[in-house]
């Protein structure tokens, strides 16, 4: 049986600062650090092994994003929680980990005393959502499919239409399909105007 006054946690997180301080709180809440990485080749040696209760998880470190290996950890090993704690205010990036298997999401903006209540919520066998997510997620429910979202970042980043078509494997006119689709979604008429909407709704990946 877990005690919930004494967990085992594992911290990953690439900001060393933002590192020893969660460490700091945790462990003087009574709490265990039993590992922590600051990249991703570092999880599943160093992490996974040290067999936690808890893992508090950055979703962008230095080499890539951790949403596929917190599916791999949820898939392989149920018993192990999994916080997501970001900056990021993407809308799309916060769509996609609230799709995610993870048992919770924290923004970095919230109070410590929020995300002692998302680890007391996960651990309960729930799942937390953090509320200052909430605006995001209405944002992303433009609709855009995961495909629209890839391709309007593609386009936004000024890749021609055969360079992304070669990236993702598919054809200009498919491409040019999309586009048209993206546009009517957001309700604009050229590119300007739509990276102007893609900010305002927070659909960029970056």
């Amino acid at each position: 049986m877990i005690n919930f006054t004494k967990l085992k946690i594992a911290l990953i997180e690439d900001h060393l600062l933002v590192r020893q301080s969660l460490k700091q709180y945790l462990i003087s809440a009574g709490h265990e650090i039993t590992a922590e990485a600051n990249n991703l080749m570092q999880i599943y040696d160093t992490i996974v092994k040290s067999a936690p209760d808890l893992i508090l998880m950055d979703f962008k470190l230095s080499d890539g994003d951790t949403l596929e290996i917190a599916n791999r950890i949820k898939s392989d090993m149920k018993k192990i929680k999994v916080i997501m704690v970001t900056g990021i205010n993407s809308a799309s990036a916060l769509k996609q980990i609230n799709e995610s298997e993870v048992d919770g999401l924290f923004l970095k903006e919230g109070i410590i005393e929020e995300l002692m209540k998302a680890i007391e919520t996960v651990m309960s066998g729930q799942r937390y959502i953090s509320p200052l997510v909430e605006p995001y997620l209405d944002e992303a429910s433009i609709c855009l499919t995961p495909r629209e979202i890839q391709i309007l970042n593609l386009i936004i980043m000024g890749l021609p239409r055969k360079d992304i078509a070669f990236q993702l494997n598919i054809s200009p006119e498919t491409i040019k399909s999309h586009r048209k689709n993206i546009m009517r979604k957001l309700d604009v008429n050229n590119v300007t105007a739509l990276i102007l909407k893609a900010k305002e709704l927070k659909l960029l990946d970056y």
